[in-house]
């Protein structure tokens, strides 16, 4: 992690370490985004309103926030020191209101399943939603994780004041606020195993009933949860005379009517519901003013027999409430473990949450600004959420999941706490069997015969093979047991959220395996989630990358500013063009290609020192591919600069300059890693193709063509007619696989707009790339020359008709040269691979050609071996093939298969000038011979009387 922009860093507390866990083991639901829409009147001053919030994001460290969960022990909060608020303004005042809601609940929405970037600060966003010249509303959405709902209170307090002040021309003057680090101090010094006594007294015999209120029907469309809004109006002055004359709190009273409502519709009289409050510490100094995540959520358990008297009941239910408050120096992993429920199960589906926020006096009166009014939104992981909102008439707000509770069930149960509470302040029944049912929904009926009888419990054996062993090894040291059995339930040893997103990302690192999070909870057993590994990790969920959800679609924009000029500037014979990804493999090829066959001055932009140290790089990368001529020096420039930073990372006027004196751009360079996540590539990949087409525009005298190279694997579309075609993409295909892919797909759309805007670009696609073993220019440690160095080491080769596209370097270097000549292919797509596709038969032939052992075995058995050789192998670098070919092998097996990608278009501009290569059982032969020369595999008489490798 580096140490730039970094203020502090510390760990999470107990409520974080579980919304992070929710966040990663479904990144979709839009878990923990709270929502707070804010409608005012009046007309703001926009630059008052926005330096106003840039002070709040400044003055308190949550707001600074990131989160670390990648290749470290435990998960981390990262504070930076500046954290910039995007200025978000929507102008709808011209719109018919009707339009102006639909626009925000689309925005809402969208956001909301898209979620946050955990690792960005800030974790927030303000929009600045103008209705009206005298209307507007402010979109305030947060993550949870860094505010609750005490902080927004807090955080408006000081954006009144700060607006305040600079609208007056004033720097505002505010008191220190508390920081939330003291808070994860607190949280520190506290003993967990202090109030185990109390929780394993107080759960002693519990046993959740699952909640069944969806009756049998799932929505066959629109979002997973919704909510139902309920006032309590009618009854609030009632309710607040019963709570004086008992001594009881309004809190209480809805904790009580939700906690039988729930029960009698689940038909269960032992019922614990979630209870949710301020966690702020009274020997915690300056707790109040502090913005954060600082809350509790327990379990508040209640018997519910229809003798109980209704107010001592009720009481109980409050002394409960303060008991569970001041016991909840722990998190509800702890309290689940001590508790008598089953391990895994949740000990409570519902969440009662009173919201206490002090919401401070809108006091812009002054300044022509008045508060109309407020809505609140939130999403907890429970299927059922019931808030007391702010406000004289006590609003209730449930949220449910319309997966497990249905619509109509959830309006009775809204319709059943408020009849509840009817009933108990207007005619004080003395037992709870005298409160009517009416309005309770009625519990669904089940057939407990139809569920599946529990396994029977038998010792479970030691793990078998080196996966299961390595799997063992792994969850033993997690979970600090001496031992772990292949058919030991892992939620059962102790498993829970914070130990399996460590679990996951341990998994990837060790196998390069994708194994979400609900993969690890729905199999937890080593022989379950060995059997997933040598498999190649979960074919359904590969796009829930435990470091991140991408919407590639939502990523594929273009800067408006980015388009076509007349004219377009192209040459016959340019004089000057600019490279990225010289000290490439294929930038290398190229690079040679362009000086052997133009007369053109090549400027590489290279990430470097200086030009000095720049071009000791070029010439490096060029002399280790056997490419160097010294004829070459006097026409190579070196710019050093930068992809992943704006303008290239050139000065304004060099940037300027620069785009003045170029004819063509060749943009080859990107982070060709499929390890990291999209997050890690999208500045360069993504951000860098953006900033090209900006250079490519920016020139006083028209735009200069932009020749762009990107996987051929982008158009692998799910619908055959249109897989591999020579056109721009518009349609993600299914298996984007890992961040670099992802990186690729969107920054080829991003490419294909251009084009539609009247960029003059060239897109060039390849299949993977490969080298010749003729020339002896082959950079070894791709897959395909992996793939053959594990079959060599297996003495096995897949049974297999899967065919794998390659392209050679060579080919792809001069096919990029001849069209760049040819000025009939701007504005087009072109593939360009090899005549007929690599194929474990040809490869199978040409081992045994040369001698080496090729016994057929299925695909999947062959990937499998291949993890075991990795455990046995750990220096032979086998991360990138079981990084590529495990979602590929489950994507395989699943019925998919790789498009032969067209190459029409590209025929018929190129004709044979250009000729695609033969990659046979002769080439692959060759290959064998080069590989042996450089040691990448063991000559064949090293391996001929060797058995195949078998687990």
């Amino acid at each position: 992690m580096s140490r730039t922009n970094l203020d502090d860093v510390y760990e999470l507390t107990p409520m974080q370490q579980g919304m992070l866990y929710h966040h990663l083991y479904a990144p979709n639901e839009g878990f923990y985004v709270e929502q707070t829409v804010l409608s005012l009147t009046g007309s703001p001053d926009q630059e008052a309103f926005w330096r106003a919030w840039q002070l709040v994001v400044d003055r308190h460290p949550a707001l600074r926030t990131a989160f670390r969960w990648d290749g470290i022990a435990k998960p981390v909060q990262a504070v930076h020191a500046r954290a910039a608020l995007p200025r978000e303004t929507h102008d709808w005042r011209t719109l018919p209101a009707a339009e102006q809601r639909r626009l925000l609940e689309e925005l809402l929405r969208d956001e909301r399943r898209r979620g946050f970037d955990l690792e960005t600060p800030p974790i927030m966003r303000v929009g600045l939603c103008l209705l009206a010249d005298d209307r507007f509303q402010i979109a305030l959405r947060l993550s949870h994780l860094v505010v609750d709902g005490w902080s927004i209170g807090l955080m408006m307090s000081d954006f009144t004041a700060a607006y305040k002040a600079y609208v007056r021309g004033r720097e505002p003057v505010l008191l220190a606020p508390g920081r939330f680090r003291d808070y994860v101090a607190w949280w520190k010094r506290q003993d967990p195993e202090a109030v185990g006594p109390f929780w394993r007294r107080y759960l002693a015999g519990y046993q959740p009933e699952p909640l069944r209120l969806d009756g049998g029907a799932a929505p066959a469309d629109g979002p997973a949860f919704d909510w139902i809004d309920r006032s309590l109006g009618d009854l609030a002055d009632e309710l607040r005379g019963y709570s004086q004359r008992h001594r009881l709190s309004l809190h209480t009273l809805v904790q009580g009517a939700w906690t039988l409502v729930l029960g009698r519709a689940t038909g269960s009289t032992d019922v614990a519901v979630g209870t949710t409050f301020a966690h702020r510490p009274a020997d915690l100094p300056g707790a109040e003013s502090v913005v954060g995540c600082l809350v509790g959520t327990v379990p508040v358990r209640s018997t519910l027999g229809p003798e109980r008297q209704v107010v001592p009941w009720l009481r109980a239910i409050q002394d409960d409430i303060i008991a569970v408050r001041d016991n909840a120096a722990t998190g509800l992993a702890d309290i689940q473990r001590w508790s008598s429920a089953p391990a895994g199960t949740e000990l409570f589906d519902s969440i009662v949450g009173f919201q206490n926020m002090p919401l401070p006096p809108f006091t812009l009166g002054e300044e022509g600004l008045g508060l109309e009014g407020f809505q609140l939104h939130t999403r907890p992981h429970t299927p059922l959420v019931l808030m007391v909102l702010p406000g004289d008439d006590l609003p209730l707000h449930l949220i449910y999941d319309r997966r497990r509770v249905d619509g109509a069930r959830a309006r009775a149960l809204v319709a059943g706490v408020h009849d509840v509470l009817a009933a108990i302040v207007r005619d004080e029944p003395a037992r709870l069997g005298d409160i009517p049912e009416a309005a309770a929904p009625a519990r669904p009926s089940t057939d407990r015969a139809a569920d599946p009888a529990p396994a029977p419990v038998t010792p479970a054996p030691a793990a078998g093979t080196e996966t299961e062993a390595a799997l063992s090894a792994l969850f033993a040291d997690l979970l600090q047991l001496e031992h772990v059995g292949r058919d030991d339930n892992l939620v059962e040893l102790g498993l829970h959220s914070l130990l399996g997103t460590r679990a996951a990302n341990r998994i990837h690192d060790e196998w390069r395996t994708l194994l979400p999070l609900q993969a690890l909870f729905a199999g937890p057993t080593v022989a379950r989630l060995a059997a997933l590994i040598e498999a190649g990790g979960v074919a359904d969920d590969r796009a829930r990358d435990p470091r991140g959800h991408v919407d590639v679609l939502r990523e594929a924009v273009l800067d408006d500013d980015i388009t076509g000029r007349e004219p377009v500037r192209w040459a016959a014979e340019p004089r000057r063009v600019l490279l990225t990804g010289a000290t490439g493999y294929l930038g290398s090829a190229l690079l040679e290609r362009l000086l052997r066959d133009t007369p053109t001055t090549v400027v590489c932009l290279v990430r470097s020192l200086d030009p000095a140290d720049g071009r000791r790089r070029v010439r490096e990368a060029l002399a280790a591919a056997g490419r160097w001529d010294d004829a070459f020096d006097a026409r190579i420039e070196v710019l050093p600069g930068n992809l992943s930073q704006p303008r290239l990372g050139l000065a304004p006027d060099t940037f300027g300059a620069l785009a003045d004196d170029l004819d063509e751009i060749y943009h080859l360079g990107a982070v060709v890693n499929i390890l990291p996540p999209y997050r890690r590539v999208r500045p360069t990949n993504v951000g860098g193709t953006r900033e090209v087409l900006r250079l490519a525009t920016s020139g006083s005298a028209g735009t200069v063509p932009v020749h762009y190279v990107s996987p051929a694997e982008v158009t692998d579309l799910a619908d055959v007619e249109r897989a591999g075609r020579e056109v721009f993409v518009d349609t993600p295909p299914p298996h984007l696989y890992n961040g670099y892919i992802q990186s690729q797909w969107v920054a080829d759309r991003i490419v294909g707009e251009a084009a539609a805007r009247g960029v003059p670009v060239v897109l060039t696609r390849a299949a993977r790339l490969i080298g010749s073993p003729v020339t002896g220019r082959w950079k070894v440690g791709d897959v395909v020359s992996d793939i053959v160095r594990g079959c060599v080491a297996l003495g096995l080769v897949p049974d297999s008709d899967i065919a794998l596209p390659v392209s050679t370097v060579e080919h792809v270097a001069a096919g990029m040269a001849a069209l760049a000549r040819r000025r009939d292919a701007l504005g087009q797509a072109f593939h360009l691979t090899a005549a007929a596709p690599f194929t474990f038969a040809e490869l199978a032939g040409a081992l045994s050609d040369r001698g080496y052992q090729a016994v057929g075995v299925p695909l999947e058995q062959w990937y499998a071996e291949l993890v075991r050789l990795s455990r046995r192998d750990p220096d032979g670098r086998w991360d990138l093939v079981l990084s590529v070919l495990g979602p590929w092998v489950r994507a395989n097996a699943d019925g998919w298969r790789e498009p032969l990608y067209d190459t029409s278009r590209a025929h018929a501009v190129l004709g044979d000038d250009v000729p695609a290569p033969e990659v046979g059982r002769e080439f692959i032969g060759q290959c064998l011979d080069y590989f042996a020369a450089i040691g990448h595999v063991p000559a064949p008489s090293a391996t001929a009387d060797a058995e195949p490798v078998r687990g």
